[in-house]
């Protein structure tokens, strides 16, 4: 890995049995696994636990693990608020002489584990988890990080490595191990009998009061900005809590959220800035691309991963902290969609259209692949989400639904998020406790439509909420009045709801699409993760006879290197950084 490659977090390895023995050794050469995917650190602090658990943090900052007279220390990866936030953590308790380990309560920080006999391994690089054991590609696990684009749960790219699930424990004591799921979200009923006014003022002060309390002593931040509502609601919510923060969309001048967001900082007399993502690669931003492998375990597409760190390299200038505007969406009805009309009649949900339609994401062409599995793909994706709702399956199947898109995002938000602090502190206010429950309690009939946010955000600032938005139509209540200003957002529903089923991609203007990254970058991290000669892939008995050529031939032409391009690069790039390879 690249010298200047920094990526805090920490290893830890813990017996569930005292006559294991966790040696000095074994925590030394885990350290230098996760050293040589994670690169050099300013900061190795060394723990232990009596003679049954011992801990190497790294940090990039010389801060050292948090310690108590009385012996118990504790070391967290990411940003906690107590036991709130996005974090992953390990701390031992001399009263009790117990070692926990353990995620967020949304799982958004990510921390993997693994077990060899009766110890324990622990680390916030999966990569150098299985670069240290040795660990053989999951090739289910692969074939669905291909199709999808991300893993969600404990799933990972490697057998016998996983992912820990949202709200859990592991606790090592001396009569043995056991896991905890230590919080999960439960209704609250009065809030979920409240009518709209009362529920749109009572979830707006539950963000403005949380995130006064979290933020609004803190210097100045980041807070995205885009042209959506959840960004909106975030930062009006943000400036009601008196933070001191600049908004920020990135993105070039032609596109939607570019000139919204700038509308409505304009509205607001907010500081804000655009950041245009690179273009090209450059000396100085080569290293990017080994950090986003790093930084995304191998779980997020390592090109475009790359260009996001870039931006967050440039808003670090000038704030060390970025609040982002995820899980708003459960202020919203976007998670049960799915159902069409049958979303709050029954505590049942069709987990065939939730699979096809909001896990497996847009179409791609698996024809690439030697042999692709695809009922075992969407089996697998379909039995854990109903593994995971099972505590549920008495609830409003909205309900349900809410849990899973809130499971699902630890592989969009969660992942974004632990990427993201290796270069600034990243945080996702929605997936606060007290905001969540909020939303998630609030009936599901004042969210549908986007009604219960337009609420909110008319109550925080009319101005703001008279803006148009990418989705069509202000960010309002709908009244006859403003009737005419919504047809565009049902316009583009219908054609969502056309492409989601068929396939087929209807018009799309072109402010509403994305800016990919350009053969330039796409080559440059090629050359820099895996190797131009596709005869050399450690991945390629996955692919047809002469498909990952043509793959990789057109990663260089303009309107070349589709989803799965950044997707094959990054498995690849995993491979070589654990020393492994695909046998099949």
């Amino acid at each position: 890995m690249h010298a200047d490659l920094r990526v805090p977090g920490f290893v830890a390895v813990a017996a569930a049995d005292r006559a294991a023995d966790v040696t000095r050794d074994e925590i030394d050469r885990f350290a230098l696994a996760y050293e040589a995917i994670c690169g050099s650190t300013a900061s190795r602090r060394s723990y232990s636990a009596d003679t049954f658990a011992r801990v190497i943090e790294f940090t990039d900052d010389g801060e050292a693990m948090s310690g108590r007279e009385d012996g118990s220390w504790s070391a967290t990866a990411g940003t906690a608020h107590g036991t709130d936030g996005q974090f992953a953590r390990v701390s031992y308790d001399d009263a009790s002489r117990s070692v926990s380990v353990a995620t967020d309560p949304f799982g958004m920080f990510p921390l993997f584990r693994a077990s060899r006999g009766a110890v324990h391994y622990f680390s916030t690089s999966a990569l150098a988890l299985a670069r240290h054991l040795g660990a053989a590609p999951d090739v289910l696990g692969l074939f669905v990080y291909l199709r999808t684009g991300y893993h969600f749960g404990t799933r990972t790219n490697w057998l016998g490595l996983e992912r820990l699930d949202p709200g859990h424990r592991i606790v090592f004591t001396s009569d043995g191990v056991r896991v905890e799921r230590y919080w999960q979200p439960e209704p609250d009923e009065r809030v979920a009998s409240l009518d709209m006014r009362a529920a749109a003022n009572f979830c707006t002060e539950t963000c403005v009061e949380t995130f006064r309390m979290l933020y609004a002593q803190e210097p100045a931040t980041w807070a995205d900005l885009t042209g959506g509502y959840d960004s909106r609601l975030l930062t009006l919510a943000l400036r009601r809590a008196a933070v001191r923060f600049r908004a920020n969309t990135v993105g070039v001048d032609w596109m939607e959220d570019v000139r919204i967001a700038r509308e409505v900082a304009k509205a607001l007399e907010l500081s804000w800035t655009r950041f245009a993502p690179p273009a090209e690669p450059s000396e100085e931003l080569a290293h990017l691309f080994r950090l986003a492998l790093a930084a995304g375990h191998g779980h997020l597409d390592t090109v475009e991963l790359a260009r996001v760190l870039a931006t967050h390299e440039a808003k670090r200038a000038d704030a060390a902290t970025l609040l982002t505007g995820g899980g708003g969406e459960h202020f919203q009805y976007y998670a049960w969609q799915t159902e069409f009309a049958h979303a709050g009649r029954s505590a049942h949900f069709n987990a065939e259209n939730w699979v096809r339609m909001r896990m497996l994401g847009p179409p791609l062409d698996t024809s690439v692949f030697a042999s692709y599995p695809e009922r075992e793909v969407e089996g697998d994706l379909r039995d854990r989400c109903i593994a995971w709702i099972a505590p549920y399956r008495d609830q409003v199947n909205t309900r349900q639904l809410d849990l899973l898109y809130a499971y699902k995002m630890m592989g969009h938000f969660g992942a974004f998020t632990g990427a993201a602090a290796t270069v600034l502190r990243t945080e996702l206010p929605f997936y606060m406790r007290p905001v969540f429950t909020a939303a998630f309690s609030t009936n599901h009939r004042h969210r549908n439509g986007h009604r219960l946010m337009g609420h909110m955000i008319e109550q925080l600032e009319p101005r703001a909420s008279a803006v148009t938005t990418t989705r069509g139509g202000p960010a309002q209540p709908m009244r006859l009045t403003n009737l005419h200003r919504f047809v565009p957002y049902y316009v583009g529903l219908g054609s969502k709801a056309v492409q989601k089923l068929t396939g087929l991609q209807l018009y799309r203007p072109r402010g509403t699409r994305g800016l990919s990254a350009s053969p330039e970058w796409r080559l440059a991290a090629l050359r820099v993760l895996a190797d131009p000669d596709p005869r050399s892939f450690r991945s390629r008995s996955l692919f047809r006879p002469g498909e990952l050529e043509r793959l990789l031939a057109e990663a260089a032409a303009p309107d070349g290197g589709t989803a799965l391009f950044g997707r094959v690069l990054t498995v690849e790039g995993a491979l070589r950084a654990v020393e492994s390879e695909v046998v099949r």
